[in-house]
């Protein structure tokens, strides 16, 4: 076997790549590595005048994946002094950015920072010979052989409380334990910000997010399968300042949907890994590359926990409002989407309506397309807020079902009150001015849900989402998708989706 000076060689030597001036009072240095070619399998940081204490580096490649480089202790770096090799690799790959969060710093510090590179690597970044390849939801193009999932991020706001880390077994594809980040059910004040990280399989249906079963035997032995099953590669806590600006680079970096972000709500019974899960699939069934984001209100995640959720979206307007205005003005996101499910339609609504007093300086809508897929909310509610909301949308699409399992409960609870998403079988849904209206029954909202069935046509509503975050120019259902006729009802009229 080689030495460890061997290894050392055959991965090449440390270069200084860039060079960073901390301002006073910064608490984040970020190296833009965007445009350099060369490949690298490791990276330093030395503090070349001054002393820095660093909580944090983040590494971004270009394939996607992010490293967390986080210790028990802060590095405290004096003058001249350098880190350990940070995430160093056997195989060398492009770097996307370096974020370093600073705890404290003395002095005029400039900080440097070294990569590893071998010679062949090192030429050809001199030369910009290497070609960096790009793809789309952050499923940069891998270098070497092609991995069979892809790595999704999602930015997060929630007001659930967190709780201890828990440590979960996954073979990737050999076995390998992982530290998580866990938010239970219990609401606290304020709001919790930061970043997941979730793996997708390649080998796929769209619109199905696989995970193992309540009594999945063999994944409890095995740990979950990368290849098989979405999994959490990261959940991360940020600070405001941090969550800002690796908010800020996603937007920047976005090609297909340019200087987009949108903020998905999960309804009742979902827990925090599965609203995660949710809104990394619809990013990249959709092929966002924009800002992912979701919000996360505390939920009980159970099915016998209707009443007590329905408690609980309440005390999560605040943290909501205080999140979409984050969003909203400090990402550099200039079209923002809202996208909410059955119960977390309440919340959304509701937060919507407090901004109706404020116009925005252009006296334009605040944010562009707000989906409702399946609102349990009540027809009554719904209508008297809908003429607020409006308001503040570029549109609204309300998707309607009768066979979304949580307004048939819903349905159950308040004695055959029906929520605003419910459609009774032959009878005209619930139709508000403003509003476009798609019954899609025929359809299923389960593209929604946390469901292990497959169902064929999740790929039609997918793509409408799609086309409708696209569209410049807002167009009707019909002119989105043939399958949605327009179906007359007295003066107004609707959609309902038909193969």
């Amino acid at each position: 076997g080689q030495s460890p000076a061997q290894g050392q060689q055959a991965r090449g030597r440390l270069h200084l790549m860039d060079t960073a001036t901390i301002a006073a009072g910064a608490t984040v240095v970020r190296f833009d590595l965007a445009g350099t070619p060369g490949k690298v399998s490791a990276i330093r940081l030395i503090a070349k005048t001054g002393s820095v204490v660093i909580a944090r580096v983040i590494v971004t490649y270009a394939n996607g994946q992010v490293h967390y480089e986080e210790r028990e202790r802060p590095i405290n770096l004096l003058e001249g002094e350098r880190t350990a090799e940070i995430d160093p690799r056997l195989e060398e790959r492009f770097i996307e950015s370096v974020e370093v969060i600073i705890a404290s710093a003395s002095g005029a510090v400039e900080l440097e920072l070294h990569v590893r590179q071998t010679p062949e690597a090192r030429a050809a970044q001199r030369d910009g010979a290497a070609e960096r390849s790009f793809g789309t939801a952050r499923e940069r193009s891998v270098v070497g052989p092609e991995k069979p999932w892809v790595e999704v991020e999602v930015f997060y706001g929630t007001n659930r409380r967190a709780e201890k880390p828990r440590i979960v077994e996954v073979s990737n594809p050999k076995p390998e334990k992982r530290t998580l980040l866990s938010f239970g059910p219990t609401p606290e004040p304020g709001l919790s910000l930061g970043r997941a990280v979730v793996t997708i399989p390649r080998e796929r249906t769209q619109g199905e997010i696989n995970t193992p079963g309540t009594f999945d035997v063999v994944s409890y032995f095995r740990g979950q399968d990368m290849t098989r099953e979405f999994t959490l590669l990261a959940v991360d806590r940020m600070g405001e300042d941090e969550f800002k600006a690796a908010a800020r680079a996603r937007v920047a970096g976005a090609k297909a949907f340019p200087g987009q972000a949108f903020v998905f709500v999960h309804g009742y019974n979902v827990s925090f890994d599965d609203a995660v899960f949710r809104t990394a699939q619809l990013a990249h069934d959709m092929e966002f590359d924009g800002l992912p984001a979701m919000f996360s209100w505390p939920s009980a995640g159970s099915l016998v926990s209707y009443f007590l959720d329905q408690r609980r979206w309440p005390l999560a307007t605040d943290a909501l409002r205080t999140f979409l205005d984050l969003v909203s003005k400090e990402t550099g996101a200039t079209t923002i989407h809202l996208i909410a499910h059955s119960m977390g339609a309440n919340p959304m609504i509701e937060t919507l309506v407090g901004y109706a007093g404020t116009p925005t300086a252009d006296g334009k809508p605040r944010f562009s397309e707000l989906i409702l897929a399946a609102p349990d909310m009540t027809v009554e509610r719904f209508q008297q807020l809908s003429s607020r909301v409006r308001s503040q949308a570029r549109g609204i699409t309300l998707f309607a079902s009768s066979k979304d399992w949580a307004l048939l409960a819903s349905r159950t609870f308040t004695l055959g009150v029906n929520p605003v998403g419910y459609v009774v079988s032959g009878v005209t849904p619930t139709l508000t001015s403003g509003v476009d209206t798609i019954d899609i029954s025929e359809m299923n909202t389960r593209a929604f849900e946390l469901g292990h069935s497959t169902f064929a046509d999740r790929k039609t509503l997918i793509s409408d989402m799609k086309a409708l975050l696209l569209d410049q120019t807002r167009r009707e259902p019909s002119a989105r998708l043939p399958q949605y006729q327009p179906v007359p009802a007295g003066s107004s009229k609707y959609w309902r989706y038909s193969q």
